[in-house]
């Protein structure tokens, strides 16, 4: 599609057959090979359309492909800066004269014949090259007397008050005549009647054609071609071209009604039968005799419109293709329906403010218009004593031109404020006829008195177009006779539309309501349940760094076996219980060794610390490079498997047990977004990590480790920083474990993690109970051991296989498990949150002993904190040769 004919297009008025007339009336059209689109609201959607949401234009449906959006862009006009602009809504972004523009960045400016690309998408932005009407001179910014907006949805641009082009219009089209002064009277004369008098005569009756016949007698000959006869032609053709847009919209505003009346949304109806509905309703109605002859074939070729009486209506409704669909595959005949009818809804609004607008102008300026009428009063009578008597009596009088002499109109200005109430309460009672109609309501008497005060108020202004022109002269009689005519339509109006109100408008209203605020929050639940699992899916993620590290460890355990080979006898000190001894239980080879790292730099003592580092047969030989490869000053380190303990089976650990139930593995690894984010509470608790043994290893620590006596639990997220040795010389008081509490208010309470709804929960447990945290915790195994804590976790594991106790996870089984054995420490221990909470004071950070980065922004994720990320990255080995070749981040 080239560029130039696109602005060509532009330029014809999207296919008009009239010459010189724009069949389309828009702010702006998009144009692709296959499609057109004229704006009629100032802001537009672009994207998919789905059951949640609508847009305006439809890109997939247009061969946008699956790379749009549901809101995939957005098409406004800016009224500070005055132009059209582009927002990018859509994740895949648009390109626009082929530069690419992503969501987050300001507004595009679009200029006429911007090429833009959305999807697999091309088309063309374009504005309007000059006047909607047509015609050779320029046209008075002014709304016709009755909108098409109203009955199809649709609005045009100078109804709005707003400047579509980048220079204003200029009314005053005989600016080259400012030096010639005043016209001879004799000449205005005899122009106005030989060349406007039939047209003035036809608008305005006998009474007006004596009077001007008069007028036209008197004056003597002129010679043809004066510039007031050039005018008056141009001023004439461009009403001429204006009446029959209007004309043309009364019959294309008639089809609407039948087809909205007769067709159910989506429906098509043949043509033969339209003409016969149309001609039956609006034979006698339509008096115009150039839309008539869209009635009849007779006016049209034979070889064409042979056989198809309908041929002249189809010609016209082929000019409007934003409002009709014309369908000639179906069941071999042609037929019809409406074009996207839900946008009334949009267009009542939009006239509902603008009629309150209106209103509010028409109290301000009216009394300004009266008070500049009597002042001026008597000037106006004064000068007209210079013309004839016969050409003031025909109420021809003119003001004066010069540049010395320039003053408003105040009958000019009364005329137009009446010409925009009519036009404002036109649309109202279209609207509400088609509100009406949609309601399918019982008496169809409401609906056509809306439709036939909407068709009277046009055909008011229709009849007193001569007032509302620019160029033409205006007389104080006349309106006043427009505006009785006009407060009576109104006053009628008003009481329709109260009375209608008590049958539909408020339900609409209330039910408009509750539609919007329901499709909002499904809309907000979506993107929570989205933003939850997006989430979880970036806390699961391994980054390609940290699986390269893994993968040369392994290679060098591999090439090097013989160098990593585990000693026939384990050192004592691995069971030596007057040492300090840690269990960290992971499969994250570096998250492991900065744990290590942090708390022998910490040390004071580092020799007498032991490290059990227990991970899955995968990472084995991983983790034995990593701590073998550096002498951590002297603190031991065991690494073994969870498959190196056999007595942790199927027949003895519930975990292991239930991790074989289909059920389970379908709510773990189940795919599909929809399943995965059903439940977004404890969401955190959903990552299959939670169903790893090495998550459950921390309820066999008194069977793995049966001589030790205590033993610090530390999760591979946290970060040492201080010498851990005090937790030694604490004093449990016959607990087991000893934790710091993390509940404060209402907040991380028993209730929190358990179905107090249970009976069995509700009996054992206080819902009030204050919670702690997993990442730090020191237990006694002798008094674990006493008390049977694994016993108690199995009996409560085992009662949670349907997880009707506790949603998954290791941490309510904890809390149920420690429940009244849990000696608290001081929070100085153990400051959690720096995974997901921002705003840690660095102070209560500092005094730590140990840092827990609890959450799904861990450090050595891309979406980490910055602000915490230095307190994990210090402890990271970067001279270590493996670690450097996977390029780490410091």
């Amino acid at each position: 599609m080239a560029k130039g004919r696109s602005a060509r297009g532009a330029e014809d008025g999207g296919g008009s057959d009239i010459p010189g007339v724009d069949a389309e009336v828009g702010f702006a059209k998009l144009q692709g090979e296959d499609f057109e689109y004229y704006m009629q609201t100032y802001s537009i959607i672009l994207g998919r359309n789905s059951k949640t949401s609508a847009v305006d234009v439809d890109l997939a449906t247009l061969g946008g492909g699956m790379n749009i959006s549901r809101h995939h862009a957005r098409i406004f006009y800016d009224f500070p800066r005055r132009r059209f602009a582009l927002e990018v809504l859509g994740k895949n972004g648009c390109l626009v004269e082929g530069v690419l523009h992503v969501p987050g960045t300001p507004p595009i400016k679009l200029d006429s014949q911007d090429l833009l690309q959305m999807g697999d998408k091309q088309f063309y932005f374009l504005l309007p090259s000059r006047s909607f009407f047509g015609g050779g001179a320029p046209v008075p910014r002014q709304p016709s007397g009755v909108s098409l907006a109203a009955y199809a949805g649709r609005v045009g641009p100078f109804d709005h008050g707003i400047l579509v082009h980048d220079k204003e219009v200029n009314d005053d089209d005989d600016d080259d005549n400012d030096d010639d002064g005043v016209e001879d009277e004799d000449e205005v004369r005899e122009a106005v009647a030989r060349n406007g008098g039939k047209r003035i005569r036809r608008d305005l009756g006998n009474e007006w054609e004596e009077k001007l016949g008069r007028a036209g007698k008197a004056g003597p000959s002129q010679r043809p071609g004066t510039k007031v006869e050039r005018r008056l032609r141009v001023d004439r053709e461009a009403d001429n071209q204006q009446l029959l847009v209007l004309e043309e919209k009364d019959v294309i505003s008639s089809v609407a009604t039948l087809l909205s009346d007769l067709c159910g949304p989506g429906e098509w109806m043949p043509m033969e039968k339209l003409h016969a509905e149309v001609v039956e309703e609006y034979a006698n109605a339509w008096h115009h005799s150039r839309v008539r002859k869209y009635l009849t074939s007779e006016d049209w070729p034979q070889i064409e419109a042979k056989g198809r009486p309908w041929f002249g209506l189809l010609k016209l409704l082929r000019k409007y293709p934003d409002h009709f669909v014309i369908n000639i595959q179906l069941k071999g005949k042609m037929a019809i329906r409406l074009r996207n009818p839900g946008r009334n809804a949009m267009v009542r609004r939009f006239f509902l403010l603008r009629l309150a607008v209106s209103v509010a102008a028409l109290f301000i300026l009216v009394p300004s218009a009266t008070a500049a009428l009597v002042m001026t009063r008597n000037e106006e009578v004064g000068s007209s004593s210079s013309l004839p008597s016969d050409l003031y009596s025909s109420g021809l009088h003119y003001a004066r031109r010069s540049v010395l002499a320039v003053r408003s109109d105040p009958l000019r200005a009364r005329a137009d404020l009446i010409r925009k109430q009519v036009g404002d309460h036109a649309a109202v009672a279209a609207t509400y006829a088609s509100f009406a109609r949609r309601l399918k309501l019982e008496s169809s008497k409401q609906t056509r008195l809306f439709a036939e005060l909407a068709r009277n108020l046009s055909l008011l202004v229709g009849a007193h177009r001569t007032l509302l022109h620019r160029g033409a002269p205006i007389d104080e009689a006349a309106v006043r006779g427009f505006e009785r005519g006009v407060k009576d339509r109104i006053r009628a109006a008003r009481l329709l539309i109260s009375d209608a109100k008590d049958s539909f408008d408020n339900q609409l209203k209330i039910q408009k309501l509750k539609d919007t605020i329901f499709a909002v929050n499904e809309q907000l639940s979506k993107a929570k349940k989205a933003g939850a699992f997006s989430s979880l899916i970036a806390a699961k993620s391994i980054p390609r760094s940290l699986h390269c590290l893994a993968m040369r460890l392994m290679e060098e355990r591999i090439a090097q076996s013989d160098r990593y080979v585990d000693p026939p006898t384990p050192p004592p000190e691995l069971e030596d219980p007057k040492l300090y001894h840690y269990a960290i239980f992971s499969d994250n080879v570096l998250a492991a060794s900065v744990v290590v790292n942090s708390a022998v730099r910490n040390a004071r003592e580092p020799w007498k610390h032991v490290f059990h580092v227990v991970t899955d047969r995968m990472n084995l030989g991983a983790m034995q490079v990593m701590f073998r490869m550096k002498d951590y000053s002297g603190a031991h380190i065991e690494v073994k498997a969870v498959e190196d303990y056999k007595f942790l089976n199927s027949s003895y650990v519930p975990v292991l047990r239930q991790l074989e139930s289909a059920n389970l593995q379908r709510f773990y690894f189940e795919n599909k977004l929809e399943n995965a984010t059903k439940d977004t509470t404890n969401m955190k608790f959903r990552n299959p990590k939670y169903l790893s043994m090495l998550n459950h290893l921390r309820f066999y620590l008194p069977e793995m480790y049966p001589k030790l006596h205590r033993i610090l639990f530390l999760d591979d997220d946290v970060v040492v920083q201080r010498d851990l040795t005090g937790l030694w010389k604490i004093d449990m008081d016959g607990k087991v474990n000893g934790a710091v509490e993390t509940c404060f208010g209402s907040f991380h309470r028993y209730a929190q993690y358990m179905n107090f709804s249970h009976p069995l929960i509700k009996e054992k447990f206080n819902p009030k109970a204050c919670g702690w945290a997993y990442g730090m915790n020191f237990f006694d195994l002798d008094a674990w051991r006493k008390e049977k804590c694994t016993e108690q976790y199995h009996y409560w594991q085992n009662l949670n296989e349907n997880r009707t106790l506790w949603k998954l996870g290791t941490l309510p089984p904890g809390l149920i498990t420690f429940y009244s054995t849990t000696k608290p420490l001081d929070k100085s221990w153990h400051v959690l949150g720096l995974g997901y909470n921002p705003s840690i004071s660095m102070e209560e950070i500092n005094n730590a002993a140990v840092v827990h980065f609890n959450g799904n922004m861990k450090p050595w994720l891309d979406i980490a904190m910055n602000q915490f990320r230095r307190l994990w990255t210090k402890y990271v080995d970067y001279d270590m040769e493996f670690v450097r070749q996977c390029n780490f981040a410091a």
